[in-house]
């Protein structure tokens, strides 16, 4: 992005004078100091907010359908609520969306602590937006892959984990630990990833086996990563393909079917590769 394009991008989130929380309609940054932020699609002086307003809105909301038993049933937790602006329905970037996670997760598990498929997902969720070369997001991702390991080993006592769900937990935990690098880091990221692989490999899953060309790239860019060598990138036409048979997965059934999922997983894994870590988170 060239400095004119950057400048630009960041005057685009800057509210113009007159612009109001869409929430609380106040002016300018709340009690706490909060100021107005916007990360989407919208424009003018539409879409700014206070962090807290939009957190309280996406609880308010997220509470209103499990009480209608809206998505009770479901294995999988609706956050658009946290993950999308209700006004243009673009999904939050950068910063905001960071922020809005870290929030979601907090929520479930203070709502919903023992509903343990949407805790799962709140985890991975939050897991693949953390910067491992940043000591906090470092110290977050770690709890989370153990808190990611607790669950799994509950959800076995109480009923065998989907394989998927088994190997994106293994695959989230060793794609962090190859962001944070050090050699310790990258040892655990070749566990995990390799635990994946062979989970997918023995499934006899068809639509899982798409992913194991990738979990194998990365156990090489690993592998390169210990003996110092330089890694393996993903070309432009990879991250083409990928991008396509997502796209065609995710109009067919929609973002939370499993095959999304799935295919979410593997393109974010080329896009990781790649370094496009921003589209992948």
């Amino acid at each position: 992005m060239s400095s004119a394009s950057q400048s630009n991008s960041v005057v685009s989130l800057m509210p113009p004078d007159g612009a109001s929380c869409w929430l609380c309609l106040e002016e300018g940054p709340d009690d706490s100091g909060a100021p107005l932020v916007r990360d989407c699609s919208c424009r003018g002086h539409s879409g700014f907010a206070h962090l807290p307003c939009l957190v309280k809105y996406a609880e308010s909301k997220s509470k209103d359908l499990a009480e209608r038993g809206a998505h009770i049933m479901s294995n999988t937790f609706d956050g658009k609520n946290f993950e999308h602006c209700p006004n243009c329905k673009q999904e939050y970037q950068n910063d905001l969306y960071y922020d809005m996670t870290k929030a979601q997760l907090a929520f479930i598990e203070r709502e919903f602590k023992d509903v343990d498929r949407w805790n799962l997902r709140a985890l991975k969720r939050r897991i693949l937006i953390l910067d491992g070369e940043k000591e906090a997001d470092r110290i977050e991702g770690e709890e989370i892959s153990a808190k990611m390991l607790s669950l799994i080993d509950e959800m076995e006592k109480n009923s065998d984990p989907s394989l998927d769900v088994l190997a994106g937990v293994y695959l989230d935990i060793g794609r962090f630990n190859f962001s944070v690098g050090t050699n310790r880091c990258l040892e655990k990221a070749k566990y995990y990833l390799e635990k994946a692989r062979d989970i997918i490999k023995t499934s006899g899953d068809r639509e899982l086996q798409l992913m194991v060309k990738s979990i194998e790239d990365y156990i090489a860019a690993v592998e390169e990563r210990l003996s110092g060598g330089s890694l393996p990138k993903k070309t432009e036409s990879d991250l083409s393909d990928f991008r396509v048979r997502y796209d065609y997965v995710l109009q067919a059934v929609g973002e939370n079917d499993v095959r999304s999922i799935r295919m979410g997983s593997y393109l974010a894994s080329g896009l990781s590769l790649a370094n496009h870590t921003i589209e992948a988170s």
